[in-house]
């Protein structure tokens, strides 16, 4: 099967994202996570690659300090803006949600005051620019999904086209 209406389970998730399942299951009851499908389904728990992606970059914010629920939506965010249609049609090939993701590099900037950090998504058409903010992360979106993707490729071997 060759799209994001592909079922993954648990376990594969767990590793694609290079997480724990005690920490994934941690994620999954205690915080608001915003995924594409209903991953509970007849007692199984379930993922489709739109969720692998978003959990994928979740995972790359939270491994620089910013907290699951904020690097979810932050996640979410981005790949809706990137990639919403793909994401909605549930038989989208995953690489195509790849291709849309090319080049999909997203900044969070912490300005120094206690408003936290803010996302910048379309740094070209928001006036930022990387060099002057020392504070900045930077993520490839795109790099961080096809990492996961060739993950539950080499695991359960569903699909995935070569990036």
């Amino acid at each position: 099967m060759n799209g994001l209406d592909k079922k993954i389970r648990f376990s594969n998730v767990a590793t694609a994202i290079d997480l724990t399942p005690k920490a994934f299951r941690n994620w999954l009851q205690r915080y608001e996570l915003n995924l594409l499908s209903d991953h509970k389904t007849r007692g199984w728990t379930e993922f489709t690659m739109g969720d692998v992606a978003v959990l994928a970059v979740t995972r790359e914010l939270v491994r620089w300090g910013v907290g699951v629920e904020d690097a979810n939506m932050m996640a979410y965010i981005v790949l809706s803006r990137k990639a919403e249609l793909l994401l909605e049609y549930r038989n989208t090939p995953a690489d195509a949600l790849l291709a849309a993701l090319q080049r999909t590099v997203f900044f969070l900037h912490s300005p120094g005051h206690t408003d936290g950090p803010f996302l910048v998504t379309e740094p070209q058409d928001e006036g930022f620019s990387e060099s002057q903010h020392v504070t900045s992360l930077r993520v490839d979106a795109q790099k961080c999904v096809a990492n996961a993707f060739a993950q539950i490729d080499s695991t359960i071997g569903t699909w995935i086209g070569r990036v």
